[in-house]
């Protein structure tokens, strides 16, 4: 999420906040890792993953009926700067 979290930075989570609120960032769990991403709500009821390091990684779209299978970690909420 570079350069708005750089990469290795500590952040704070919070795992209670999966509500999901446009132009946030969450961290959600895939099959084997875990995905930081910026989300905003379509219209169309779809859900974008926005990557702002768009030049490493791809942005995703997910469909209405694919967000029950979303499994949300939680809200970061702040992020310290690395020393």
């Amino acid at each position: 999420m570079a350069p708005t979290i750089p990469d290795g930075a500590p952040m704070l989570v919070d795992t209670a906040d999966r509500a999901l609120t446009d132009g946030c960032i969450y961290v959600f769990r895939t099959e084997n890792d875990l995905l930081l991403r910026r989300i905003q709500r379509q219209p169309d009821g779809s859900l974008d993953l926005i990557a702002d390091n768009a030049r490493r990684y791809r942005s995703r779209s997910l469909a209405p009926e694919a967000l029950e299978a979303l499994d949300i970690m939680g809200r970061v909420r702040a992020v310290t700067a690395l020393l």
